[in-house]
C-alpha cells in the first residue's frame, strides 16, 4: 500500500513495547527451570526492563519532537508498560518465594552478610524491582507528554471561564478593576454557627449518629477485624463531620483564612461540637445487655483477641472487663484525631488541587503573594506546584512505610523523592509575595 494510508497500521515501536512488555511479565517465571538460587531469571528480567525503559524514552523524545497529535491507540500503548511492570513485579514477587529471598535480599545487600545467597541473585532481584518503578513513572511521564497539548489547552480553558466567572463577581459588587479570586462566604464578623457550622454539618452530624447504631450492630458480628474501615469510623467517631466541613470550604471560603486554610480550621474546631454527642451515642448503645449479649455470640473466648472490637484487653472496646469512662475518653480522643485527619486529607487531596487548576487566583490571598499582573502567572504556577508538593508529602512517606524495602511501593515512593525536591526548588524561585520579594 502506498500514500498516507501506509503508515496508518501499528507502527514497528509500538509491537516491539507490547512485546517487551510480555517478556518482562513471563521472565521471572522461569525460576522453576533455573537451578537453586540462580540469578539467571533477574539478570534476563532485568535486561527486558532497561530495555523496556529505553523504548519508552524513545517515545518520550520522538514525540517531543514531532509535536504530531496523540491518538487514542497512543495512550494505550502508554499505559501498557505500567500495567506490565504491575504484573511483572508479581511475577517477580513469586519468584522471589521460590528462591526464598522475598524481604531479606536488600538487607543483605547491605550487611554484606550473604547466607548461601549469590549476590548476583540479591543485587539483580533489588535492580528488578527498582526498575519496575521507574518503568510505571517513565510511563505516566509518556501519558503526560502526549497529553501535554490537551492539559495546556484545558488549563487555559479552565483559567478563562475561571477569569469570566471572577469579572461577573467582580462586576455585581461594583468593583470591575479589582483582579481577586476569592470571593468570601464568612467573615470575622460573622457569628460561630455561620463560620464554622452550616446547616448541612449540623445535618451529616445527624445522619452520622443515626447511623451508628446499625453499624455498630453490624460490626458485632465482625470478631475477626474484616470490616477494617468502617469500624475506625465508628470506634474513633467523627471524620465524616471532619470530611465535611472541610471539603465546605470549596464553596464556603472565608475572608481571612480563605479556601484551604479554613478547611483545616474548620477540620479542627468543628470536632469539639460534634465529637462528643456522637461518643455518647456509642457508648450508650454498646452498653446496652442486647448488644453485649450479641458481642459474646459472635466473640471466640480460645482466640488471643476474642472480639477484635469489643472483647479482651486488646479490643478496640472492651466490653467485656473495660471502663465505660476509659471508652468515652477514647472515643472522643480518637474522634478528634479522625476528625482532623479527614478533613486534612480532603483539605490536601480535593480543595487545594481542585482550586489550583480551575480558580488558582483564589488562592494568592492566603499563599501570601503577589496579586500583582507582573507575578499573577509565577503565581499561579507556583500554587499549582505547592499542592503537588503537598500531595507528594503524604504519599511519598505513606508507600515508604507500607511497603517493604523491596516492593515496587517503596521503590516508587523513592523515585518521587527527587520530582518533590525540584518542585520545591521550582515553587521557591517563582514564587512572588506580596511587594514582589520571594517568600
Amino acid at each position: 500500500m502506498n500514500g498516507p494510508e501506509a503508515g496508518a497500521g501499528r507502527r514497528p515501536s509500538d509491537a516491539v513495547t507490547w512485546v517487551l512488555a510480555a517478556a518482562c511479565v513471563v521472565a521471572p517465571l522461569s525460576v522453576v527451570l533455573a537451578p537453586d538460587d540462580a540469578p539467571a531469571p533477574f539478570v534476563v528480567t532485568l535486561a527486558l526492563q532497561v530495555a523496556a525503559l529505553v523504548q519508552i524514552g524513545r517515545h518520550i523524545a520522538g514525540r517531543l519532537r514531532s509535536g504530531i497529535a496523540a491518538r487514542a491507540g497512543d495512550y494505550v500503548t502508554a499505559g501498557v508498560p505500567a500495567v506490565a511492570a504491575a504484573l511483572t513485579y508479581g511475577t517477580l514477587t513469586l519468584a522471589a518465594l521460590e528462591y526464598g529471598i522475598r524481604g531479606s535480599a536488600l538487607p543483605r545487600l547491605m550487611s554484606g552478610v550473604r547466607h548461601g545467597v549469590p549476590l548476583a541473585t540479591d543485587l539483580t532481584y533489588v535492580l528488578s524491582v527498582a526498575t519496575a518503578a521507574a518503568i510505571v513513572v517513565a510511563s505516566a511521564a509518556l501519558v503526560v507528554v502526549l497529553a501535554r497539548h490537551r492539559l495546556r489547552a484545558g488549563l487555559a480553558e479552565a483559567g478563562d471561564a475561571a477569569a469570566t466567572a471572577a469579572e461577573a463577581v467582580r462586576a455585581a459588587a461594583g468593583s470591575p478593576g479589582r483582579r481577586r479570586g476569592l470571593v468570601p462566604v464568612t467573615r470575622a464578623s460573622d457569628g460561630f454557627g455561620r463560620r464554622m457550622m452550616s446547616p448541612s454539618a449540623w445535618v451529616v452530624t445527624a445522619v452520622t449518629a443515626v447511623l451508628m447504631p446499625p453499624g455498630l450492630w453490624l460490626l458485632a458480628a465482625d470478631p475477626q477485624g474484616n470490616l477494617m474501615f468502617l469500624g475506625f469510623l465508628l470506634v474513633f467517631p467523627g471524620a465524616t463531620v471532619g470530611a465535611w466541613v472541610a471539603l465546605q470550604a470549596l464553596w464556603r471560603p472565608d475572608e481571612q483564612f480563605g479556601h484551604v486554610v479554613m478547611a483545616l480550621y474548620r477540620g479542627m474546631v468543628v470536632p469539639v461540637l460534634t465529637v462528643p454527642p456522637l461518643a455518647v451515642v456509642q457508648l450508650v448503645f454498646t452498653r446496652l445487655p442486647f448488644f453485649a449479649d450479641r458481642v459474646v455470640a459472635y466473640a471466640d473466648p480460645e482466640d488471643y483477641i476474642p472480639h477484635y472490637w469489643f472483647a479482651g484487653d486488646e479490643a478496640a472496646i472492651d466490653l467485656t472487663g473495660g471502663s465505660p469512662l476509659t471508652q468515652a475518653v477514647m472515643a472522643v480522643l480518637g474522634g478528634f484525631a479522625f476528625a482532623l485527619l479527614a478533613a486534612v486529607v480532603v483539605a490536601v487531596f480535593v480543595v487545594w488541587p481542585y482550586l489550583a487548576l480551575v480558580n488558582p487566583t483564589a488562592l494568592l490571598t492566603e499563599s501570601k503573594l503577589s496579586e500583582d499582573p507582573a507575578h499573577v502567572a509565577d503565581n499561579v504556577a507556583v500554587t499549582r506546584m505547592s499542592s503537588a508538593i503537598a500531595i507528594l508529602a503524604f504519599v511519598i512517606p505513606t508507600l515508604m512505610v507500607l511497603s517493604e524495602s523491596d516492593e515496587i511501593g517503596w521503590w516508587i515512593g523513592a523515585l518521587l523523592i527527587p520530582v518533590l525536591v525540584v518542585l520545591v526548588y521550582r515553587a521557591w524561585s517563582r514564587q512572588r509575595a506580596t511587594g514582589g520579594a520571594r517568600n
